[in-house]
């Protein structure tokens, strides 16, 4: 489960599993452009801190071996 705290600028990542290694990325719906990109082993909450993102669209994209979960939000 994925949400954004507009508040605090904050993308939380909740993984109700242990799964290995997984990838963590947001990137600009429209130009693409990488706005956040990291790898985690066995993370459980992942906090990604989005304050001085540009205003916009975003991909989420959380990649667990050969599995690829997409989810979109906005920052405003």
């Amino acid at each position: 489960m994925a949400c954004y705290d507009v508040g605090d600028s904050k993308l939380f990542i909740d993984i109700p599993v242990p799964c290995g290694t997984l990838t963590v990325s947001v990137s600009d719906s429209l130009t693409g452009e990488m706005a956040y990109y990291q790898s985690y082993f066995d993370e459980s909450c992942i906090v990604v801190d989005m304050s001085g993102t540009k205003v916009g669209d975003y991909v989420l994209e959380i990649s667990i071996g050969e599995t690829l979960l997409l989810g979109g939000f906005s920052i405003e």
